[in-house]
């Protein structure tokens, strides 16, 4: 049983540790701070330390913490942002004490206090999101660590017998169950909407509207920069629906913002947060599952907090839930009431659902600030070309030769006295999309081409377990859409990033596909999920109690006792053998004492019965006191047994009577 241990207690401390590395990517800093606990597998506790030094080691670990913090990566790896300083330092320091501990003798509190420390690391992951990998891992950390307690109950002899599962047991559980799960969910939904409803609230106050990727205010160039490094899932897309998923437009740039429409007013454009709408309602999802029409691709949002639909590239008729919906003349679509968008379907047809208006004036504006140096730029880009195609593609091609994608460049142009486009396209000569997409969008109009720019996703990631895609806040993109004679709005986008197509998808890691498509199936499917998993769970507790019932039951001395563990068995049974049975009522001390008066009578031969009440004595004080060491004691019990075996083979004198 004690080997059993040495290889399970650091199991849920090193699945901590796993957690800690894949929530902020520091594999390297958090393998460090886990060697300890790493290293308490081939060995387990040996060293004895008091509780003063216990608490000089939780001091010199709570140090190394604030040490190792700082060389954490800025960015997340799992995470939608970086574990803030004073968590760093919380789950470093306590990875580094839990697996210190391991190698105690006798740790204060125990076992218990060591799987508790290592709940602190799990709080401090918990301060960041990211998704279902958190109490995933946090479900096998508390199944280890309860598997570990169990084994070291039984190992030192102090877990008392369980009594048989009956229906009032099962009942019980299942309904502490289904309370702790209904107010976990419970607490689920309601945080997340407290939190987006005071954010947004917060956003319409406070004059920075432009700092969310998604609404309907201004945005800053420079907006999307921190949805450009974040992992959280938004969209999962089963099917092909193109290339990319079109949210926002905006119509008018000035002073490094976009507005997404303006109104006029005495001769003046004055700004609008949302143009007029139009109350549609669309075929809905069931509707369309149930006439059988064929589906093209699906999209699923990974949450209930989008007010729009983000819609593909890939042309077809469109099933909406909820089916009633806002529509505006730039063809963005909105849910109609207070129910969050859900699931969209591109059935098998080439319709265009939501035409964009025709080309307007405003498609047309430059902010006279730009107009004299656009206008000169875009004259020496396209050269002699003469339709708007071939005007069209001498600014793509300029911009995909002769600049480069990076996240590392900010608006900062305003601070100069510089607008940042102008900056993007005569200075820097790299940023990332917003930048292209602004550029290509008012050299367009310079050029004469109506144009507008976009934001959205871009389908970017293949999760090959369930085959559909994934698209993370990271996803986030910009374009353009231009107007040419004879064809219409085109979408255009001159990044790098472009045309990421099904072959050139970056393909999801193993365990994250498996917890994404749990995720989706959960999303998809989640009373019929809940119901086979309650079925499946109620039919293992009948297992369970089916088996134990067929087990014989175990034999013990006392009504109420559990039996000693079989080295301790051994010991007494060697005793017996040498005629000192122990009595039906008495004690192991009371046993060590009757031992030790008869060594004086006993043959140097045989092993001394000194060192057996000695082993008695000790096996007393660890049973009852928690005093000891349970492995050191149980080897040199088996020791002693097969001494006493081995002399008595040899022709040791025969056993005296019981005294």
């Amino acid at each position: 049983m004690r080997v059993w241990l040495r290889w399970l207690a650091p199991a849920p401390i090193v699945i901590a540790a796993v957690a800690l590395a894949e929530i902020t990517g520091g594999r390297g800093v958090v393998a460090f701070a886990a060697l300890p606990a790493v290293l308490a597998w081939p060995r387990g506790g040996r060293v004895a330390l008091g509780v003063p030094a216990q608490v000089l080691v939780l001091i010199g670990c709570a140090m190394t913490g604030l040490v190792l913090a700082p060389f954490l990566p800025a960015l997340p790896d799992l995470g939608s942002d970086a574990l803030r300083p004073a968590w760093a330092q919380l789950g470093l320091g306590a990875l580094l004490f839990a697996g210190v501990r391991l190698h105690l003798a006798a740790p204060a509190w125990g076992l218990a206090g060591t799987f508790g420390i290592g709940v602190l690391i799990f709080i401090a992951c918990g301060t960041v999101q990211s998704g279902a990998f958190f109490p995933t891992v946090g479900v096998v950390y508390t199944a280890l660590a309860f598997a570990a307690l169990a084994v070291d109950g039984e190992a030192i002899g102090t877990r008392t017998s369980s009594t048989p599962l009956d229906l009032r047991h099962v009942l019980a559980t299942g309904i502490l169950l289904a309370v702790a799960g209904s107010i976990t969910i419970s607490l689920a939904a309601v945080i997340p909407r407290f939190y987006s409803a005071v954010y947004n609230v917060a956003l319409r106050y406070i004059d920075q509207r432009h700092r969310a990727g998604f609404h309907d205010g201004a945005m800053r160039l420079g907006a999307l920069d921190g949805l450009l490094q974040s992992s959280e899932v938004v969209l999962r897309v089963i099917g092909d629906a193109g290339d990319l998923l079109r949210g926002n437009v905006y119509v008018h740039y000035s002073n490094g913002r976009w507005l997404p429409m303006l109104r006029q007013s005495n001769g003046r454009w004055l700004p609008m947060l949302r143009q007029a709408e139009s109350l549609r309602r669309e075929m809905s999802v069931e509707a369309a599952r149930e006439r059988g029409e064929v589906i093209r691709a699906e999209v699923w949002w990974a949450s209930d907090q989008h007010d729009r639909f983000f819609l593909p590239s890939t042309p077809g008729k469109l099933a909406l839930s909820p089916a009633r919906v806002r529509v505006d003349e730039l063809g963005v679509v909105r849910t109609a009431a207070s129910e969050p968008a859900m699931q969209l379907l591109v059935l098998a047809t080439d319709d265009r659902p939501f035409p964009a208006a025709a080309p307007r004036p405003i498609d047309l504006d430059l902010d006279d600030a730009l107009r004299v140096e656009l206008v000169a730029l875009a004259e020496v880009w396209t050269g002699a070309a003469d339709s708007d195609v071939e005007r069209l593609d001498a600014l793509r091609a300029h911009l995909e030769s002769g600049y480069s994608y990076s996240l590392e460049v900010s608006a900062r142009g305003l601070e100069a006295g510089r607008d940042p486009v102008l900056r993007f396209l005569q200075d820097e000569r790299r940023g990332h999309c917003e930048y292209f997409a602004s550029a290509i969008t008012l050299l367009a109009r310079a050029s004469g081409l109506p144009a507008r720019l976009v934001t959205g996703y871009r389908v970017a990631e293949h999760n090959p377990i369930g085959g559909y895609a994934i698209v993370r806040e990271r996803h986030a993109h910009a374009w353009s859409e231009v107007h040419v004679a004879g064809r219409g709005w085109v979408s255009v986008d001159p990044s790098p990033l472009r045309g990421a197509r099904a072959a050139e998808l970056i393909a999801t890691p193993f365990w994250p596909g498996v917890l994404d498509y749990a995720l989706l199936q959960w999303h998809a499917r989640g009373p019929q999920l809940l119901l086979v998993v309650l079925v499946t769970g109620l039919a293992l507790v009948q297992g369970v109690r089916i088996v134990r019932g067929r087990r014989p039951p175990r034999s013990s001395p006392e009504i109420g006792v559990r039996p000693p563990p079989g080295w301790l068995a051994a010991l007494l049974r060697k005793l017996s053998e040498r005629g000192h049975a122990r009595g039906a009522s008495e004690s192991l001390e009371a046993l060590a004492r009757r031992v030790q008066a008869a060594e004086v009578l006993e043959s140097a031969a045989t092993a001394p019965l000194g060192e057996a009440a000695v082993l008695l004595r000790r096996y007393a004080a660890l049973r009852y006191g928690g005093e000891g060491d349970a492995e050191g004691l149980q080897n040199d019990v088996e020791r002693w047994v097969r001494e006493s075996g081995r002399r008595a083979r040899t022709g040791a004198t025969p056993p005296l009577p019981s005294r």
